[in-house]
């Protein structure tokens, strides 16, 4: 069953409640990533701004796993990508395990090896 704080908060606004509430946002992304129809771009979107690099880490896994799961939405996962690339080598360094991972395990779709 969905829990109503999830299914009407857009993304973007459960980010905010991070810095407070990472366990529970981290589980309301990993929940509607996992569910089709539910808006992964719009989550990505949301992760991909998260700047603190604790939280940043939680996001990486979150990607990372919906990658694995989804590895036909190689645009959003780029999406993504390019996202926290432009938050400079401070978020490049935080995204090198989780693009070494894409890469090693799997060969990587042309959207996300351009990234």
């Amino acid at each position: 069953a969905e829990g109503p704080q999830d299914v009407r908060v857009p993304a973007a606004a459960l980010a905010a409640a991070l810095p407070t509430h990472a366990d529970i946002v981290v589980t309301a992304y990993r929940d509607r990533l996992a569910r089709p129809d539910q808006g992964a771009g719009e989550v990505l979107r949301a992760l991909a701004g998260i700047d603190a690099p604790e939280l940043a880490l939680h996001a990486a896994g979150l990607v990372r796993a919906y990658a694995e799961g989804h590895p036909e939405d190689t645009a959003h996962t780029a999406a993504y990508l390019d996202r926290r690339l432009e938050h400079g080598p401070a978020a490049r360094a935080l995204l090198l395990p989780l693009l070494t991972g894409l890469l090693r395990d799997r060969p990587a779709a042309a959207p996300v090896r351009g990234s």
